[in-house]
């Protein structure tokens, strides 16, 4: 006669089984776990930080008096701006 076989351990021992390969390939298929992820997003923002600490702003030019920075937008003159009387 065969031997006695508790099919619970069976089904268990599949499943777990199943559970690894499945796994696996989700591994080799989203790469990275949480951790590496973690690391990887610490050193960026350090670096990060580090240059933006060590950046050089640039100087504004002083405004000379009587001239006015120029505007972005165009404005028709008006019969004032023209010098017309």
């Amino acid at each position: 006669m065969g031997d006695v076989v508790n099919l619970n351990q069976y089904r268990k021992k599949r499943d777990r089984e199943d559970a690894r390969r499945t796994a696996s390939t989700n591994r080799a298929r989203f790469g990275r776990d949480k951790q590496e992820r973690r690391e990887t997003t610490f050193v960026f923002e350090r670096r990060e930080a580090q240059l933006n600490g060590s950046r050089i702003e640039p100087r504004e030019k002083p405004v000379e008096s009587g001239t006015e920075p120029a505007s972005p937008r165009k404005t028709t003159p008006t019969k004032d701006d023209r010098g017309d009387s």
